[in-house]
């Protein structure tokens, strides 16, 4: 019983049949038919519902009624349908299935289309799920589970708290016994009886509410306030359902209660058990109602943690009260501490409900500042109007937080000096009225009496505070902050400090401080009363000097700027100096629309030429509210500024004070955190803590070690890392885990494998070798790549087998088998293979005769055999143990002499070692020696003791006295490294590249020979001459037929039959055969088990990646490093594998076609990180040879978002002929998945370093452990979550946050708006890479913020007001939730940690929020970023994520694609280059996205970044014309995914026009393509075909390959409602398919000549227009109209009709028929343009190029003479776009990594950087500067 139970839940998935419509009327016709004349005429029926319906209601009938038979009404008598019998098996499996995603779904009538598609796509995604899923780390499992475990502990630990304490008192002898007479037991029993029937009635009322607790308001939510309301009514509401279940479950607790009471009144009336029975019935009523308010409390780590503190108070208590003299005699210590216990807990997880305090209602406005501050700035020079992106609250926030800070004040008539001298500085610049500013400015006389008075009049006055301060409050870009309040200017002046001094100034020259303070109280009079701008303002500060230049401030800020800063601030002085000679003017965005006298203005302007001001240039000015002399003053002022600068830049003055706008990444934003003086609390305090986490991570511990998951010896080592107990104590628990592990691998044995005959197999194989099983008529030999069955024939005592590849029972109708002739002595004596022959067909074979020595007569071994092929013949000698010594050989028709050497032991290996081959012509003297092998360690002479290997190690060419010694060192297993040293007489030379011949094997020769031993020729090698002879007896007796059903029969059948016939002579026992095993090894295993793992959908991963760990741990070489890596000795385990790398991969390493298909393979790199499989991303042998570019090899990192490897489509196949057509690129993929068991389609090894799948929506929650190489451990991600504070979300990430939604929410934006949200993304990035992802988006703070980032009123008319949507828009509280998690998969690939050394290259396929990633690379490490945009991503994006048909919310798809529209801004602001896959269309979209029309700057300077490279077929070779079509009638054929971009319901419904409505009936149109992309739309795409009568005419066939559907197209058509440029369409051009497409992307290029793009090849019509589509079909098939002049017709043909008649439709349809031929030949047009403007090696040799373009970009960026030389030059008006340094050490990549188990102390994650804080305590959220980003 239990192994059948096993074996269901194994193998439940195999009982879910699935089947068409067509074998249900199938079934139904040959089952129920009324008469022989019944016979189904659904094929030819126009009306298909009857049948179908008929059919399918009499399916449901059977299938309900097997399924209603209870077990004892069956009889074996009553014969069962086997197709009703297998259905009804698995129906109950099936409605799981389609119920699993969704429970409350409404299903189909079950076994209609639509119902069979559904289950069709829910059982492939099931397969999928267990053929890809691997065990999760038992540490994520922990992670989520260990609170709902902590629930159930506390409650175990309250219900039995009174065992608790009397266990524990249970040596005291005075203790008083509850069990005082036989009776007393019932109080107790019916208070537990209480317990449990309240704890089911519990169970049952809760099931209604725990769906509903959570569930957030559907009210639209249009402003804050308005969310408040909605949240201040859930409150309300959860309140009331609490009280509602809480009456509910009361009501219920009494009625148990009473009649527990009357059956304790029916047995006992005594008193001391009635008071226990009441004891126990009230604590255990405050276990059920803290139990209760689980459900409606979403903090669960504050219920456990008051349930564990009742349970600690309840049990001190009992233990206190028991040791007291006093009260040890009290009999009721346990029931009352039980009842304290349970109430505490009850009446505290009461309080943390959610709904206890209701939300506060905010007032109307409350979210503005009541006393309506505005706050005046004087800002730093070198900032533009970008705003800061960390900002702690609003700018409102400002003065209050300013307002709460000391400093030094100064005022009129303070009595100081500085106060003194402001006077006398005001006075004297009144005195100078004929200043050019005053003159100027508007209000430029009214500036100096305005300022003087105020400030005699003590309405201003000046704080001068550290410019630390203003960095903290996020306006650390201000010089100076001014705001009124009560009258008065208050102004916050930022100086900086000394470097090192934290309360001592800079600037300490009194009079050089009182111009400063002079000039920051003129600059806020100015703009706060007399409301002039900031530029006019800046001017004013000028009035106190006496000469156009710069003020003391900026001269003051140049002075004190570092070199950085200096260039930074040239920069920004260069396009002021721009700004200011064009009037303001963007001449890359408006000088076309400029009058002509301005632009004639500005050009002399430039050219310092005289203009004389026209009417129109007054008027412009005028209108612009420009003034020529500000323009004039401003140009002089930064000329002045410019020139300073540059001075000092030149004169490299030594640095005195940092300021922060100098400095890259690494301000703090959260003022540091005083330390907390030790006193007795505080260190009670600490050491609570640290008890506590002790305590916790002893507990996870325990749970995990006795799960004996495969991480645990590494987490543990990182968890124990600098402690002197770590071996000890390792070695302990390790040990315990290896227990559990034993345990666990039985259990797993007996659940998955025992009931898997295939894995069973496999294991079978490990512990006693391949079989070679001899039978009564056959023998089948079991190889891991080359099984074969041989079929034996007796002819007249003679035998002869039939050998055929592959595991039969019967010999196979197909095929050519290999004869095998034997002598009367048992010997083989020849071997005769055919082979089709030459290309007419003609029969060949050939012929090995085989010799023996005569001197040994019983010896079935040869000495040699002769070959004949026909042509000519050879001698091949074997040694005494069957192996090929010598020969000879034909290879491309040259004659070689070869020797091979095989490895000596183990005795009669075959594995060669070396050969040798030497031509026997001698005009050309060449011997080739191949090795396939490597010395070991002890570095033997002898070439036999060599370590085997697969792959050629070293080749060694001589021609004459000329020799080429090139070794092949594998870094990857498919990559080796080519090294050559040329030897003459001369001498040795090592060469730069390697030889020729080393790079092409001309010959053959690299592949080490596989057929080199005699027991591969003879399959009865093994079995002696008696078994062989009892087969001949055998079957002389019995018949092949009857043997088959004699073996059918079970053991015991078999010898009851074999005793009944024995008395009649005949002897039917089992066969005589015999079975031999022969050890493979464990490599040929492994690729047998991901071979068969890869064809055969029943393998799943879990089981198959158990069958792999077990096979590597029955591996010999691999014995010590199992022993040491179990015991916890990891750098001696890594040292050995490093040490035997080759002997071990020769070993254990997968076939190179199975490896690069099965990621779940175990590599060598999964064992060097102590993991398994998928546990390293490194594809490399050593992990150190991930990343090292030379001179011709390049590495490259991509992202790939739902495509590569895993998603087909035309994207994946672009990327596919990138990865395995660069030969000289290595890739290292970051590809966004939808989930963590993705199956690749791909090879993903092949040129592939590192791989990295980022599951957007993994069962693993979105762990945060990803890396490009290296992953974090599971206790660095602890680590992460613990040190992720509260202030670290609401102070750093959450103004994040609100900066992004905030750009997300505008309209257009500016340069400027662009610089802010990069530094956003940047701070993102670098905050995810110390802190937890999830423990940040999950955090209540964050909902709430995000709410409000979306609702807020900016008062901005670039930000639309909430309020001012429609109503559909308005989201819901829960609306915003999902768009929430929505963007928390948008935003994970921004946790994935940068390493340290990476790449130089980065490319992503798309400009989405993960294409961002790129952007941190490139400001990060200085990575040249390239886009590879295919059909533009934002233009998809409007299309799939709209209503039309996303089911998602219309308020949802609106964030959605406000945040895609920020980052395809921001992407195409910072891309380094745009490679559109072609040149006509997608540049358009490119260029107006990335300047926005024109508005943010010049679409012809944005075109310098875009270079397209057209697409190519990579694999065109593959594609032939095609000479027959197989398809009898017209069929149009499709390869698109079923999905709304490809828009098949348009080509259905031209396909009903044609079938329907032309009335062409044999018209078929057949879709290849995924149906599991969008799986609404392929049910909504079959309802229609079977709704519209089309399902014999239209089928969506699902995948297929290109090149043989493409063999049945009449006709092939694509309906895309976008495309960038489809490469199926140039797959249809290639095999000669006319082609119909609708006229989208660049479609029509693949259609048009490649000389006169006057001419087409082929139709186009508008997407969604289905009778054009139809139309243009049947145009196309009849070559009619446009097309008959491509055909031999004499006449022209009639027009196509507008409407068809019958007469019509017959002569159309004969026509295409008859114009077969001509279509042909129109198809091969349009090859000729493939083959000439989209060939593969041109696109594979452009992209190639590219990459090495990108690489030298990065190099240029990171020369540091180039980059001074740009600094020191830089270009007029140029926008910011330094040359950026990368930045170093700050990505948490400093120390060594975990991977290499240093053994010292100091560890990854508490390495030391500059300032002698650790990383970990460094903060993630510092400020970036603004200009990086440009």
């Amino acid at each position: 019983m239990y192994r059948r139970l096993c074996r269901s839940y194994s193998s439940w998935l195999d009982k879910v049949v699935l089947v068409r419509e067509q074998d249900i009327v199938s079934w139904y016709d040959e089952s129920h038919a009324t008469d022989e004349k019944a016979v189904s005429e659904f094929s030819n029926s126009e009306d298909q519902t009857s049948p179908v319906t008929e059919a399918r209601a009499m399916l449901m009938q059977q299938i309900q009624a097997l399924r209603s038979r209870r077990w004892w009404r069956r009889s074996r008598a009553i014969p069962e349908d086997p197709f009703v019998k297998s259905l009804a098996e698995g129906y109950d499996f099936a409605i799981w299935l389609l119920l699993k995603d969704d429970s409350e779904a409404k299903l189909p009538e079950p076994y209609t289309s639509t119902w069979l598609v559904q289950l069709e796509l829910v059982l492939k995604n099931q397969r999928q799920m267990e053929r890809g899923l691997k065990e999760h780390s038992p540490y994520i499992l922990y992670r989520y589970s260990k609170f709902d475990m902590g629930q159930n502990v506390g409650l175990f630990l309250v219900a039995l708290l009174d065992r608790w304490i009397s266990i524990t008192m249970s040596a005291r002898d005075s203790m008083v016994n509850l069990y005082f007479n036989v009776r007393a037991h019932y109080g107790i029993a019916c208070g537990l009886i209480y317990f449990l029937l309240c704890a089911i009635t519990l169970d049952s009322l809760l099931q209604r509410y725990w769906g509903a607790t959570g569930r957030r308001s559907d009210a639209v939510l249009g402003s804050v306030e308005e969310a408040d309301i909605a949240d201040m009514r859930e409150s309300s509401s959860e309140k009331r359902r609490w009280f509602a279940a809480f009456t509910e479950l009361i009501w219920r607790m009494l009625f148990i209660f009473g009649l527990m009471t009357i059956f304790l009144w029916l047995f006992i009336n005594d008193q001391r058990s009635i008071i226990t029975y009441f004891l126990y019935i009230a604590g255990y009523s405050g276990v059920i109602i803290f139990q209760f308010n689980r459900v409606f409390t979403t903090d669960i780590r504050k219920h456990i943690s008051v349930v564990f503190a009742g349970a600690f108070v309840g049990y001190i208590t009992g233990i206190v009260l028991n040791a007291l003299t006093a009260t040890v005699q009290f009999p009721y210590i346990g029931a009352l501490c039980l009842c304290g216990a349970s109430w505490i807990s009850a009446l505290g997880t009461w309080l943390l409900s959610d709904f206890c305090d209701d939300a506060p209602l905010a007032e109307p406005g409350a979210l503005e500042d009541p006393t309506n501050w505005k706050v005046y700035s004087q800002k730093l020079i070198g900032y533009g109007d970008a705003r800061p992106a960390v900002i702690t609250g609003q700018s409102d926030d400002v003065p209050r937080l300013l307002g709460g800070i000391g400093g030094i004040k100064f005022s009129h008539n303070d009595g100081t000096n500085i106060s003194t001298g402001i006077d006398r500085t005001l006075a004297k610049a009144y005195q100078n009225s004929a200043h050019a500013v005053a003159g100027a400015l508007s209000k430029g006389r009214e500036v100096l009496p305005k300022t003087i008075g105020q400030w005699q009049a003590g309405h201003s006055e000046i704080t001068m505070v550290r410019q630390e301060i203003f960095a903290k409050f996020g306006v650390g870009d201000r010089f100076a902050v001014g705001f009124s309040e009560g009258g008065c200017l208050k102004i916050f002046l930022g100086m900086p400090a000394l470097r090192g001094q934290s309360n001592d100034f800079a600037i300490s020259e009194e009079g050089t401080l009182v111009e400063i303070l002079a000039e920051a109280l003129i600059h806020e009079t100015c703009e706060a009363t007399l409301a002039m701008s900031h530029q006019k303002a800046t001017l004013a500060e000028l009035l106190i000097h006496d000469a156009i230049g710069c003020s003391t401030r900026v001269q003051t800020q140049i002075d004190w700027t570092d070199l950085p800063g200096l260039h930074k601030l040239i920069r920004h002085t260069n396009n002021e100096l721009v700004n200011h000679l064009s009037f303001g003017i963007d001449a890359n965005v408006d000088w076309e629309e400029a009058p002509e006298d301005i632009r004639k203005w500005v050009l002399a302007r430039i050219r310092e030429e005289v203009f004389s001001e026209t009417k129109e240039t007054k008027r412009w000015l005028y209108n612009t509210s420009s003034n020529a002399k500000v323009k004039n003053l401003c140009l002089e002022q930064c000329l002045y500024i410019y020139e300073a600068a540059l001075k000092n830049v030149a004169s490299a003055k030594p640095l005195i004070a940092d300021y922060h706008h100098s400095r890259n990444f690494d301000l703090e934003i959260l003022p540091p955190i005083a330390p907390k003086r030790l006193s007795l609390g505080v260190i009670l305090h600490r050491a609570g803590k640290a008890i506590f986490r002790l305590a916790t991570k002893l507990i996870q511990v325990v749970a995990i070690v006795s799960t004996a998951g495969t991480d645990t010896g590494r987490e543990l080592w990182y968890l124990l890392r600098g402690s002197p107990l770590q071996m000890p104590v390792l070695w302990v628990v390790l040990k315990v885990w290896k227990l559990c592990w034993w345990i666990k691998h039985a259990w797993t044995h007996l659940v998955l494998v025992s009931n898997k005959g295939h894995f069973r197999k496999i294991l079978e194989f490990t512990q006693r070798g391949v079989s070679r099983q001899l039978q009564t008529f056959s023998i089948t030999v079991q190889h891991y790549h080359r099984p074969v069955s041989g079929f034996l024939v007796w002819e007249q005592g003679v035998l002869s087998i039939q050998i055929y590849r592959g595991i039969h029972d019967v010999p196979p109708k197909t095929g050519l088998p290999v004869k095998a002739q034997y002598s009367s002595d048992l010997r083989l004596h020849t071997l005769t293979e055919q082979t089709t022959g030459n290309a007419g067909g003609t029969p060949a074979s050939t012929t090995s005769e085989y010799l023996y020595n005569p001197g040994t007569p019983n010896s079935r071994w040869p000495i040699s055999k002769c070959v004949n092929d026909g042509i000519r013949s050879f001698i091949v000698h074997y040694d005494k143990y069957g192996r090929i010594t010598q020969g000879r050989c034909v290879r491309n028709n040259v004659e070689f002499q070869f020797y091979y050497v095989h490895k000596r032991r183990p005795k009669a290996n075959t594995n060669v070692l070396k050969a040798t081959y030497i031509c026997t012509d001698s005009e050309h003297p060449v011997s080739y020696s191949v090795f396939w092998c490597t010395p070991p360690t002890n570095e033997t002479r002898d070439e036999r003791d060599w370590i085997s290997s697969e792959k050629i190690r070293r080749l060694v060419v001589t021609y004459s006295h000329e020799t080429w010694d090139t070794t092949f060192v594998y870094n990857h297993k498919q990559h080796p490294v080519l090294s050559t040293v040329y030897i003459s007489r001369e001498g040795r030379v090592p060469l730069e590249k390697p030889s020729e011949y080393a790079r092409n094997d001309t010959f053959g020769f690299f592949r080490r020979p596989e057929l080199v031993s005699f027991d591969q020729e003879d399959l009865l090698i093994y079995h002696n001459r008696k078994d062989i002879r009892a087969t001949h007896s055998f079957s002389s007796t019995v018949s092949p037929t009857a043997t088959r059903r004699i073996k059918s029969l079970s053991v015991t059948g078999r010898n009851v039959l074999a005793l009944v016939a024995r008395p009649l002579g005949t002897d039917l026992s089992p066969s005589p055969g015999k079975t031999v095993y022969r050890k493979p090894a464990t490599g040929h295993l492994r690729t047998m088990l991901w071979q068969q793992w890869n064809e055969v959908e029943t393998f799943d991963a879990m089981t198959s990646c158990y069958v792999d760990e077990l096979l590597l741990r029955a591996e010999p070489s691999l014995a010590r490093y199992w022993r040491l890596r179990d015991a916890g000795y990891f750098a001696k385990a890594k040292d050995y594998l490093a040490t035997n790398l080759d002997e071990i991969a020769a070993a254990i390493e997968v076939a190179d076609d199975v490896s690069q298909i099965s990621p779940l393979a175990i590599k060598l790199a999964d064992l060097f990180v102590m993991g398994l499989a998928k546990d390293a991303n490194q594809l490399t042998s050593r992990l150190d040879d991930c990343f090292a570019d030379t001179n011709d090899r390049l590495s490259v990192i991509f992202t790939d978002t739902g495509c590569w490897p895993d998603a087909p489509g035309g994207v994946s196949n672009c990327r596919r002929d990138l990865v395995n057509g660069h030969s000289t690129i290595r890739n290292h993929v970051m590809a966004e998945s939808a989930n963590d068991y993705g199956i690749p389609r791909y090879q993903t090894e092949r040129n592939v370093q590192s791989m990295k799948t980022l599951p957007l929506w993994g069962l693993d929650g979105k762990t945060p452990f990803h890396g490009l190489f290296d992953n974090l451990l599971q206790t660095e991600v602890d680590e992460r979550i613990h040190n992720t504070h509260k202030r670290d979300i609401e102070e750093t990430f959450i103004p994040l946050m609100k900066m992004w939604v905030r750009g997300a929410r505008s309209i257009r934006h500016t340069r400027d708006d662009l610089l802010t949200y990069t530094n956003v993304v940047l701070n993102l990035q670098k905050y995810f890479s110390e802190k937890d992802y999830n423990t940040t988006w999950r955090a209540k703070e964050v909902l709430t913020a995000w709410r409000e980032a979306w609702l807020y009123d900016y008062e901005d008319i670039n930000i639309p007001s909430a309020h001012e949507r429609f109503d559909i828009e308005r989201p819901t509280t829960k609306e915003f939730s999902d768009a929430l998690e929505l963007y928390i998969c948008y935003f994970f690939i921004f946790s994935v940690r940068i390493p340290e050394n990476c790449p130089q290259v980065f490319q992503s396929t798309h400009h989405g929020i993960g294409s961002l990633w790129g952007m941190c690379l490139k400001y990060r490490k200085g990575v040249t970023w390239g886009i590879w945009d295919h059909a533009i991503m934002w233009r998809e994006s409007c299309l799939n994520v709209s209503p039309a048909q996303s089911i998602l919310p219309v308020p949802v798809l609106s964030m959605l694609l406000a945040g895609m529209k920020l980052a395809a801004h921001l992407a195409y602001t910072h891309v380094d280059v745009a490679l559109p896959c072609t040149g006509v269309y997608n540049p358009i979209w490119e260029a107006d996205l990335g300047m926005d029309q024109g508005r943010r700057g010049s679409i012809e300077q944005f075109k310098r970044k875009i270079d397209p490279i057209t697409n190519g077929i990579g694999n065109m070779r593959s594609f032939s014309p095609i000479t027959a079509i197989r398809s009898e009638n017209p069929t149009a054929i499709m390869l698109s995914n079923v999905q709304f971009i490809k828009d098949v319901k348009n080509a259905v419904f031209a396909a009903e026009v044609i079938i329907n409505d032309f009335g062409f009936k044999t018209y078929n149109l057949w879709v290849y393509g995924a149906k599991d992309r969008q799986p609404s739309y392929a049910l909504e795409t079959e309802d229609i075909i079977v709704s519209r009568g089309l399902a014999q005419n239209v089928k969506l066939a699902g995948f297929g390959s290109p090149k043989e559907v493409l063999k049945d197209a009449w006709l092939f058509m694509n309906s895309s409602l976008s495309e960038g440029l489809p490469l199926a369409i140039g797959e249809a051009a290639l095999s000669g398919v006319p082609i119909v497409a609708t006229e989208v992307g660049a479609t029509a290029e693949v259609l048009t000549d490649a000389d006169d793009p006057s001419i087409r090849y082929g139709e186009v019509v508008p997407p969604n227009d289905p009778v054009a589509l139809a139309r243009a079909q049947i145009s196309l098939l009849a070559m009619l109209g446009p097309w008959a002049k491509y055909t031999s017709d004499a006449t022209p043909p009639p027009a196509l009709p507008e409407k068809f008649t019958p007469h019509d439709v017959e002569w159309i349809t004969q026509r295409m028929h008859d114009k077969t031929r001509d279509r042909q030949a129109l198809g091969m047009r349009l090859r000729d343009v493939v083959l000439r403007k989209f060939h593969g090696d041109r696109y594979l040799r452009e992209h190639e190029q590219m990459y090495w373009i990108h690489k030298h970009m990065a190099q240029q960026r990171a020369s540091t003479q180039l980059s001074e030389m740009a600094l020191a030059h830089p270009r007029l008006g140029q926008p910011f776009a330094p040359v950026l340094r990368p930045v170093q050490g700050e990505d948490g990549g400093c120390g060594e990594p975990w991977q290499q188990f240093p053994p010292r102390k100091q560890l990854p994650g508490v390495s030391k950087g500059k300032d002698g804080r650790s990383s970990g305590a460094r903060r993630a959220s510092s400020r970036e500067d603004p200009e990086v980003a440009g």
